[in-house]
């Protein structure tokens, strides 16, 4: 399925999709359909690949020094503004 074939709404922005969904991508949380859709277009879209790197970061650094804690929303969401501002 091309990344153009989401098997939802048509009208969703597929970046927005895509980063919606970074997290569970990240940590083997959907299906594989929806991985695949959040692949290809992480391949195909360089802003969006940025982004999901910065997850990636910020998820590594965490396991790193709190493996057994998971990362609030409101800390995640400063940690990418941070990351943002900085490139």
């Amino acid at each position: 399925m091309s990344v153009s074939e989401y098997p939802f709404d048509a009208d969703v922005d597929q970046c927005a999709h895509a980063l919606q969904n970074a997290h569970a991508f990240l940590h083997g949380e959907l299906s594989s359909e929806a991985a695949d859709i959040v692949r290809q277009h992480l391949m195909a879209c360089e802003r969006c690949l940025d982004e999901f790197q910065v997850e990636e970061l910020i998820n590594a650094l965490l396991k790193r020094c709190c493996s057994d804690t998971q990362t609030p929303d409101a800390l995640r969401a400063r940690l990418s503004a941070l990351s943002v501002q900085a490139g």
